[in-house]
């Protein structure tokens, strides 16, 4: 420990790192990191039958050699089953989706029910500018948005929890803080 100025340094190396920046008049600010998080799900590349050794539960595989598409990987391995490419419609042939540039408002939704992409209209749009781990949302549809894609300054999805406080707001929480964007459909 060290004293200058009013300033005290504590350091424990052994179970955390506290350093105390900085103290006046009783105030001390404190920094500490947190544990990390468990790792997400990929995509893995390779050719043929993915190996069972490989990849962790959630994750898919991508047969390149054959188009085929396994997963999500469950406890009991990647299973037989995959889904060819060839099931999956060109974008040409979707019905009103402009695909010789940007569709301006709108995203492809695969609906499980009918096994098709749908072209789905954003309602509403918000910028989050300033960082932060909680989004209040005022929105103004009357109605609970059917889905809320967010994606950070980097254009990466990113997943937190939603809570619809009424028909015309509602609140996004994450682990952590960053600015961005939120469309609601």
């Amino acid at each position: 420990m060290s004293m200058n100025d009013n300033r005290i340094t504590v350091t424990d190396e052994v179970v955390n790192r506290v350093v105390v920046t900085e103290e006046q008049q009783n105030v001390i600010r404190v920094l500490t990191s947190g544990l990390p998080g468990p790792a997400g799900t990929q995509i893995i590349t390779g050719t043929g039958v993915p190996s069972n050794s490989i990849g962790r539960i959630g994750d898919f595989f991508f047969d390149e050699g054959n188009g085929y598409l396994y997963g999500p990987k469950t406890a009991g391995g990647w299973g037989t089953s995959y889904i060819p490419l060839s099931a999956f419609a060109p974008l040409d042939d979707l019905e009103d989706v402009n695909t010789t540039g940007v569709v301006d408002q709108e995203v492809l939704m695969y609906e499980e029910s009918t096994e098709t992409w749908v072209a789905q209209k954003i309602r509403h749009r918000h910028d989050q500018g300033t960082p932060s781990d909680t989004w209040t949302i005022a929105h103004g549809l009357k109605t609970k948005p059917a889905a809320v894609a967010v994606f950070d300054t980097s254009n990466t999805m990113v997943y937190g929890d939603v809570d619809h406080t009424n028909e015309n707001n509602l609140v996004l929480r994450f682990s952590l803080p960053f600015a961005g964007v939120a469309y609601l459909t």
